[in-house]
């Protein structure tokens, strides 16, 4: 696997060392699929994303809700990873 920078931070917190720990992988470019999804899996942690050039080309794991998945479609997320596809079978009907 190939070495690039991460940053770990915590989302839905109100402070550090509480919420979600969110694992933020940078120049991810160089990263395969596979890679990502191994790196996440390794982890363990409830959120990654994976920052492939700055500003742009953000990965999205976690996404486990029609909700979720229409805001993606909405923010124009160039792809995304979830546990349950069909979350966005139903985003995209409603």
């Amino acid at each position: 696997m190939a070495t690039n920078p991460v940053h770990i931070v915590d989302v839905f917190a109100q402070g550090k060392y509480t919420g979600n720990q969110l694992a933020v992988v940078h120049e991810a470019a160089n990263l395969s699929t596979d890679e990502m999804l191994a790196f996440t899996r390794e982890t363990n942690f409830s959120e990654a994303t994976f920052i492939e050039t700055a500003g742009r080309d953000v990965i999205v794991y976690t996404i486990d809700s029609w909700q979720e998945a229409r805001q993606s479609l909405e923010l124009n997320v160039d792809e995304v990873i979830v546990n349950y596809p069909s979350v966005f079978d139903f985003a995209t009907e409603i």
